[in-house]
């Protein structure tokens, strides 16, 4: 369906519709663990949303690649786009997505060997999500064995 939508939408040139159900297919196929079209689809929703000017959403879509890549097993390039939404959830003060980010932070972080820094990650995650996010917060508790 989404990919139907999207087509239909690049026939209309319908550049932000087209943007947005990329970037929902993207999600979808996140969602769904199908890591490979992730990557692919997200990246180009990124792409999109960058030429279009669209910072609003730019530390999601990376966080979302971030984590598409842990999936893929490709640990150092996670934990570079996961910095990079982290970077963009600091400037815009967004405690969940900067809580959730530096999960997958230290998720990669763990994966790589560093689990000093993934500690780190968890425990300032943990710091943020607790007082807006009871979910993330239980599950970073769970990551940090408490």
């Amino acid at each position: 369906m989404y990919f139907e939508a999207t087509n239909l939408h690049k026939k209309r040139r319908d550049a932000n519709s087209v943007y947005r159900t990329t970037l929902q297919l993207g999600l979808i196929y996140q969602h769904r663990a199908r890591w490979p079209e992730a990557l692919a689809t997200l990246t180009e929703a990124q792409k999109m949303g960058r030429q279009l000017g669209d910072q609003a959403r730019d530390g999601y879509i990376r966080a979302s690649i971030a984590s598409a890549l842990l999936g893929l097993g490709r640990f150092a390039e996670a934990a570079k786009e996961a910095s990079g939404a982290i970077e963009v959830y600091r400037a815009t003060a967004e405690p969940i997505g900067l809580g959730r980010s530096l999960v997958t932070l230290g998720q990669a972080q763990e994966a790589i060997g560093d689990t000093a820094a993934a500690r780190a990650s968890w425990e300032e995650a943990l710091r943020l999500l607790t007082p807006v996010d009871a979910v993330g917060a239980e599950a970073v508790r769970g990551l940090l064995g408490q």
